[in-house]
């Protein structure tokens, strides 16, 4: 009798996960908040209104059941599920692309970015006096030949 080894697998098939995935857009998606307005007779009342949430990777870790971050990137690795993976964090990736793009000081979102890959670059160009190290070359030349030229024979 062979007994397996670690935990059992949270899905047992790429739909299941997939199923799981979306469930978690939805959610967010689908969030509303109460909110008091005043309506056209002057009365204060309760609305609902629509607040969607951020999509984020640590939000789909743990509505997947995992206990954290990693877990989900282990699972990216098992190639029946890498896709689903791969394109639920696309998801999550694109959502912080526009909101970037809408936000004037988006210096959080540039973080998350860059932990999905992204790169600042910074051009910096480098020059070297080459006066100075000429003089000091030349410098130790004259050095060598004037203590060759005192040397005892």
């Amino acid at each position: 009798m062979t007994r397996s080894v670690g935990k059992p697998p949270k899905y047992n098939n790429v739909e299941e996960l997939d199923s799981a995935i979306e469930s978690y857009f939805f959610l967010c998606d689908s969030r509303t908040r109460k909110q008091m307005s005043v309506n056209g007779e002057g009365e204060i009342v309760e609305m609902e209104v629509s607040d969607p949430e951020e999509y984020t990777i640590t939000g789909l870790a743990l509505h997947l059941g995992f206990c954290d971050k990693r877990s989900l990137y282990d699972y990216e690795e098992k190639e029946q599920y890498s896709h689903s993976i791969k394109r639920a964090k696309t998801r999550i990736e694109n959502q912080i692309e526009k909101e970037v793009r809408s936000v004037r000081n988006a210096a959080g979102q540039i973080f998350l970015l860059k932990n999905f890959g992204w790169k600042d670059r910074s051009e910096i160009e480098h020059s070297v006096d080459n006066s100075l190290a000429e003089r000091i070359m030349s410098a130790r030349k004259r050095a060598a030949e004037s203590s060759g030229a005192n040397a005892p024979q």
